[in-house]
């Protein structure tokens, strides 16, 4: 039998004839393979092409009403809401320019499709970037299948990446997307790994509560008057490494959080679980596979970076607190443009419908790490739901701030063994604040004698920049002569 590799030349018409009836022609270079007397084209051998997902996408109903295809990549705009925008890709969408005769002359061409999500938010303002360390396989036995909403990169027969959005749930309030790594075979290692390229954001790690509060009498997941979902514990909260403003009109930034990266539960064929173990660190996001999970599973095994990233804007973890009580969290300080502040709001509930919790949010400088000072209040609000949502309240008194670090504080009473539930993330760099006072009296100042965990807690005040003054520039006197 023979097998021989030919070319064929074809030629591509790029204009017509000129006053000199001459044609502008290029040359270019079309594999064919010929193989025992058949001939097929080498690009049917190439199934993730920018071409080939054209016509995937194109035969499509449910995919193509939320995403759209530019060339080798899948676009979905996630959040329209211009005030808070989040956008998705799936794939590499950066260009290329190919080298050689081809490439030389026409310059920028297609790619294939890579296995890579970015997801960014606030007009791009903030992205992050993951793309799968996959074992390298031949462009043939690679392939992108779309089912339903779901896009599916099949690396060859050991294992496939699943791209597809999470609708708003319990677990992820506001949606999220999730990259889903499935082995169809035991792996050689139990790591797998993602580059992760990113920009504007940290990323705060979330222990276990007996790890983090360093008490053997807690659990993973409950400590004190604090719990962490247990599919929070070994998360990753993420947030903007800049300060953002909120502005009234402007941007919905809040508290700066951008989403969270949830440890995945790996599952396989006969509903065995285990949680992997999350990690990120220069550049990789690694999970880390129990081998003996892996040793003893049925094939195939889904999630094993079951890598879900929510959309969260919120605290995933929770926290009562003590009737006549000023609280806040490391992550309440702020350094704040100058301007006029007009309200303060905070993620909470209420622990108990028969009895409501009520509590004022307020500012106060912060004078040095320990010691603080007035400087407004906002009305009461009530907490009378197990629901828990962003309660605004104004403040009682224009307050005028000046570009410096501020404290924001809740201040909260109810009945005996009652209290409010706040909402926070672990991480930051300030300590704690805790400060005793009579029922809705806002001391000043207050000195902080306390230490412990650093958090994040889910408030943020809302603000009118100052207006600048307009200044006018001095010009010499002018003369004119006829």
């Amino acid at each position: 039998m023979t097998h021989q590799i030919t070319y064929q030349l074809v030629f591509l018409e790029l204009g017509l004839e000129n006053n000199m009836n001459k044609k502008l022609a290029t040359l270019g270079i079309l594999g064919t393979l010929i193989v025992g007397g058949a001939t097929i084209s080498a690009e049917t051998t190439n199934k993730i092409s920018s071409e080939k997902l054209q016509t995937k996408f194109n035969s499509s109903v449910e995919l193509k009403q939320k995403y759209s295809l530019e060339n080798s990549s899948f676009k979905r705009i996630a959040k329209a809401n211009p005030k808070d925008k989040i956008e998705v890709t799936v794939g590499d969408d950066t260009p290329v320019v190919q080298k050689g005769l081809v490439g030389g002359l026409l310059g920028k061409t297609d790619k294939d499709f890579t296995p890579k999500v970015k997801i960014s938010r606030w007009d791009d303002e903030v992205s992050i970037s993951l793309t799968p360390k996959m074992e390298t396989v031949a462009t043939k036995n690679k392939d992108v299948v779309i089912d339903g909403e779901k896009i599916k990169y099949k690396n060859g027969a050991k294992s496939e990446m699943d791209f597809y959005e999470l609708p708003v749930s319990d677990v992820n309030p506001e949606g999220g997307y999730e990259m889903e790594w499935v082995l169809n075979e035991k792996p050689t290692t139990n790591k797998v790994e993602f580059n992760i390229d990113t920009k504007g954001l940290d990323f705060f790690y979330q222990p276990a509560l007996n790890i983090e509060m360093a008490s053997s009498t807690c659990t993973a997941t409950d400590c004190g008057g604090s719990h962490r979902p247990e599919n929070v514990v070994g998360s990753y909260a993420v947030y903007a490494s800049e300060q953002k403003t909120n502005y009234v009109g402007g941007k919905e930034y809040k508290t700066g959080q951008v989403g969270m990266i949830y440890r995945p539960k790996i599952i396989d064929s006969a509903g065995t679980e285990v949680w992997g173990e999350l990690h990120i660190e220069n550049g990789i996001l690694s999970v880390t596979i129990p081998q003996e999970f892996l040793d003893k599973a049925v094939y195939p095994v889904r999630h094993a970076a079951g890598l879900t990233f929510g959309y969260t804007t919120v605290g995933s973890s929770i926290q009562t607190f003590s009737n006549e009580s000023l609280s806040t969290g490391n992550g309440d300080g702020f350094l704040a443009e100058a301007g006029t502040a007009t309200s303060i709001s905070m993620y909470a509930r209420a622990s108990s419908i028969s009895y409501p919790w009520t509590m004022q949010l307020g500012i106060y400088t912060k004078d040095s790490d320990t010691v603080a000072s007035y400087v407004a209040n906002t009305s009461s609000i009530t907490l009378d739901s197990l629901t828990p949502d962003w309660k605004t309240s104004n403040l009682t008194s224009s307050a005028s701030i000046s570009a410096s670090y501020y404290h924001l504080f809740s201040f909260g009473y109810g009945e005996i063994y009652w209290r409010g539930v706040y909402y926070y993330d672990s991480g930051g760099t300030l300590e704690p604040w805790s400060y005793s006072a009579s029922h809705f009296t806002w001391p000043s100042p207050i000195t902080n004698t306390v230490t412990g965990t650093k958090r994040k807690y889910s408030i943020y005040a809302t603000y009118t920049a100052a207006e600048e003054e307009e200044t006018s520039t001095p010009t010499d006197d002018i003369i004119w002569f006829d």
